[in-house]
């Protein structure tokens, strides 16, 4: 009688062990399955400074066409509306948002454009009215009326558009390159 009730319990511990070991095989695939997609899966993070208007994102290699508005107007403004006292500030902050591939370039026309600057006396004032947004090519085209001042007189006022040129790496946006474009460019772009 105990050997029988002997094996009956053991048979029935038998079949726990069994029922136990295959849950926990199935916690451990699903856990593995789950790590497998978690390393796969593109990761978003959604940003919403203060100066931003609304909410923007960046993947592993992307960002959203919103974002990319808000740095052109950003850098747009360090960029275009100055002084000859405010221009080597502007000009120093600029530069650690520049990408190091086009450094130089920048670094070099940013000099010539303060020398010039401190030369004339000049003060712009730039006054975005549209934006367009090429987010494949990390590119935005900042149109809008650019004023000029020469000891507080208006010395031109005429509309500009400028083209901003951007590189995405390591979750940071840095610009590339900035330049006026030309009547044919617009029309091309």
């Amino acid at each position: 009688m105990k050997e029988k009730l002997q094996h009956l319990r053991l048979h029935d511990l038998l079949r726990h062990r069994n029922y136990l070991t295959f849950m926990a095989s199935g916690l451990l695939a699903s856990n593995l399955l789950m790590t497998f997609a978690l390393c796969t899966q593109s990761e978003r993070v959604v940003l919403v400074p203060p100066h931003l208007t609304g909410p923007t994102w960046v993947e592993r290699n992307q960002v959203s066409a919103q974002y990319l508005e808000e740095m052109a107007l950003f850098f747009g403004s360090i960029l275009l509306n100055k002084t000859p006292q405010s221009a080597p500030y502007l000009h120093e902050l600029l530069l650690r948002y520049a990408d190091a591939r086009g450094i130089g370039k920048l670094k070099h026309q940013l000099r010539e454009e303060e020398e010039r600057y401190q030369k004339s006396g000049l003060s712009t004032s730039f006054y975005p009215k549209k934006v367009v947004v090429r987010e494949k090519n990390l590119q935005v085209d900042l149109s809008g009326e650019m004023v000029g001042y020469v000891s507080q007189k208006c010395i031109f006022q005429r509309d500009e558009t400028y083209r901003l040129t951007f590189s995405f790496a390591h979750g940071r946006l840095l610009i590339t390159s900035f330049k006026p474009l030309t009547g044919k460019e617009q029309d091309h772009a």
